[in-house]
């Protein structure tokens, strides 16, 4: 026998589950984004500037584009839920 509740309980079950993927994806996107920036503008900071810190930017912008990897996977799951 067909249970109308049980299924509504599904539903909104996955309605939850989207709604939070939503929010982690657009949380990820922001972050990447910040990552990003701050690399961009990370050799401008002087406590950043000099010898030792040639890495920063680049080390930076592969962990922000990471992260905008992760937000855009994040919004397919939640495209396909």
């Amino acid at each position: 026998m067909f249970n109308w509740n049980e299924m509504k309980g599904y539903y909104e079950i996955s309605r939850k589950q989207a709604s939070r993927s939503f929010t982690l994806a657009c949380f990820s996107c922001i972050a990447g984004f910040l990552i990003i920036v701050f690399a961009v503008i990370s050799p401008i900071i002087p406590v950043f500037a000099g010898d030792k810190n040639a890495l920063v930017p680049v080390i930076g912008t592969i962990g922000g584009a990471v992260t905008e990897l992760f937000a855009g996977t994040t919004l397919i799951v939640y495209t396909k839920s």
